[in-house]
């Protein structure tokens, strides 16, 4: 929630709010889902299909429908044009098909506090603005007669949202001063969208699905068990949004669209106040300088604070309680700057001073070793994240005492192995706990044990959440295993069961059927498994299993399984 809410708190003070009354691009797209809703609920999407090739039609050869499309948002005009008619020229109906139904088939309602819903919503938004601006004019046109109809009011204020752009009196908007035809100036919250979505590209969308990954160290079932990662996380995120902030974005070509966008606007006339009117170029330049400044306040608070809070206020949580010391299981060379550091503050730290004279906490005075390193975060095909070691424990350790951290369990009850980890040059290959083969260290070659630190991992940071959506889902689950009114613990033994099969089997059958698939396309469509499939697969994953059980109990000593079985129906249990 912590990254959602840096982005959702940025966007509200430098667009406003979403709701009643309020006039921005999300609520724009609010409009424009619950319209589409209400439209396929009255005419279904054979209907909407129909709409839609009439509305594209009537773009490509009525001329007043041309004009006012050009008028009001000429690129995007064009743009969906030419994608149309190369479509109906390949004559590729599939490709078509998609086009005529992309603005309206699983679009989330665009709600702040909902995950990447604001995102998804404005891509298609933004993308088939054209398109929508015009299903929304033939909903108004065909609704006059029902003014109080839900879906016309809908239409209507989905138009007036679209239609939104600086005022004639207002700006400079005119081509000379008798001359009474505009200039092309796009729509206000196109914009907008822009900017959101150039965000989302260049930022906020990579970063946020990290947090909603898995650690591939811990399997496919982990989702949202990153927290070993957290820490160096935060920093390439720190250092993303700081050079974006800093002028950065005007030369990330995901602003591009934006940039062009803007350069459009007018510049506001004599004596008018440009930062408070809705569409001029300063209103943007600051609603520019609003966003970073919100967001990088946010994520201070919100995002940075849970690993470490330079010198943090008395009635403030100390650094003891937050997630820096779970860089012991992250990044090798990172894990060995951290401990170093450590290392360093226990062998000369009764010696140093690192308090000022107001008994702040000034710094333990230390210097890194500078490298640089790729971020292994399990990302695919995305472009590897490069940082430098020095600059990232600089960012990490500010301010935090290490002669605190010395004191928690984690680190006082595993100091030798941290040691062993923290002495390794700075040009020999660094420690990995995750891989035996790092584990021949000290000046004798002899290879040390990791397996204690390792477990500690396992044990203690591996369970810590990013997110809990995996709680949740078991929640869900556990009310499902007591849908008859079963009692306590038969409704416990049953979730029990459920997660030994069902989510083994759901993930298993997935990765089976996956298998028979020869092309990505059709590996991704594929989420869950239906029909008799999902049954033959479910009788042969069974069957399995209760051999694995057979076998299993075959093994254990009669007595003990009696006991367990005992175990297992008690109270105690």
């Amino acid at each position: 929630h912590g990254l959602n809410n840096c982005l959702s708190s940025a966007l509200i003070a430098a667009f406003g709010d979403a709701g009643i009354n309020h006039n921005n691009v999300v609520q724009a797209a609010y409009a424009y889902v619950k319209m589409m809703k209400k439209l396929k609920e009255d005419v279904g999407h054979d209907g909407l299909k129909d709409i839609h090739k009439c509305i594209m039609e009537r773009m490509n050869t009525d001329k007043a429908w041309k004009d006012e499309a050009k008028w009001h948002n000429r690129k995007n005009f064009e743009e969906t044009m030419t994608k149309w008619m190369a479509a109906i020229e390949e004559g590729d109906e599939e490709k078509l098909h998609v086009m005529l139904n992309e603005n309206y088939k699983n679009v989330p309602d665009p709600v702040f506090s909902r995950w990447t819903s604001v995102i998804k919503t404005l891509k298609v938004f933004i993308k088939n603005w054209t398109s929508i601006y015009f299903l929304a004019v033939t909903v108004k046109q065909s609704t006059l007669k029902q003014k109080s109809s839900l879906l016309a009011s809908y239409a209507n204020s989905l138009i007036g949202h679209m239609n939104t752009r600086p005022s004639q009196e207002k700006y400079n908007i005119l081509l000379d001063g008798d001359n009474t035809e505009q200039k092309e100036i796009p729509p206000t919250l196109y914009a907008q969208g822009q900017w959101i979505l150039a965000i989302g590209a260049s930022f906020f969308e990579r970063h946020f699905g990290f947090m909603m990954h898995y650690d591939a160290k811990f399997g496919k079932d982990s989702y949202g068990h990153v927290a070993r990662l957290y820490p160096e996380r935060v920093y390439a995120m720190h250092r993303d949004l700081k050079k974006l902030a800093e002028g950065g974005w005007k030369e990330d070509p995901n602003f591009a669209a934006y940039r062009k966008t803007v350069a459009k606007f007018p510049e506001a006339a004599d004596g008018f106040n440009d930062e408070i009117i809705d569409g001029g170029r300063a209103f943007f330049a600051n609603a520019e300088r609003v966003f970073f400044d919100n967001f990088k306040s946010q994520f201070t608070k919100h995002v940075a604070s849970c690993v470490r809070i330079p010198n943090p206020p008395p009635k403030v949580a100390p650094n003891t309680a937050r997630l820096l010391p779970y860089m012991i299981g992250g990044h090798p060379d990172l894990a060995r700057e951290f401990a170093s550091w450590l290392f360093a503050a226990e062998e000369h730290g009764g010696d140093v001073d690192a308090c000022d004279d107001g008994g702040v906490y000034d710094g333990f005075q230390h210097q890194f070793g500078k490298k640089e390193i790729v971020l292994d975060h399990n990302e695919g095909d995305l472009p590897p994240i490069k940082i430098k070691t020095d600059e990232c424990m600089e960012y990490l350790t500010n301010g935090v005492n290490p002669f605190e951290i010395l004191k928690i369990p984690l680190i006082a009850e595993n100091k030798t192995l941290l040691w062993r980890i923290a002495t390794v040059p700075h040009n020999a290959t660094a420690v990995d706990i995750f891989d035996d083969k790092t584990w021949a260290v000290g000046h004798d070659g002899s290879k040390h044990d990791f397996v204690t630190l390792l477990d500690e991992v396992h044990k203690r940071i591996a369970p810590h959440c990013t997110h809990g959506q995996g709680v949740e889902n078991h929640v869900q689950a556990a009310g499902f295993v007591r849908k008859t009114n079963v009692g306590e613990e038969r409704g416990s033994h049953r979730g029990t069961a459920n997660s030994y099969i069902s989510r083994r089997f759901n993930m298993i059958s997935v990765l089976k059927l996956k298998a028979k698939k020869s092309t990505k396309e059709e590996k991704d469509r594929i989420q869950r498994v239906w029909g008799s499939t999902r049954i033959t697969y479910f009788s042969d994953f069974v069957d399995k299993f209760a051999r694995s059980v057979e076998e299993a109990a075959k093994n254990m000593d009669e007595v003990k399984r009696n006991e367990l079985y005992a175990f297992i129906g008690s109270e105690q249990s």
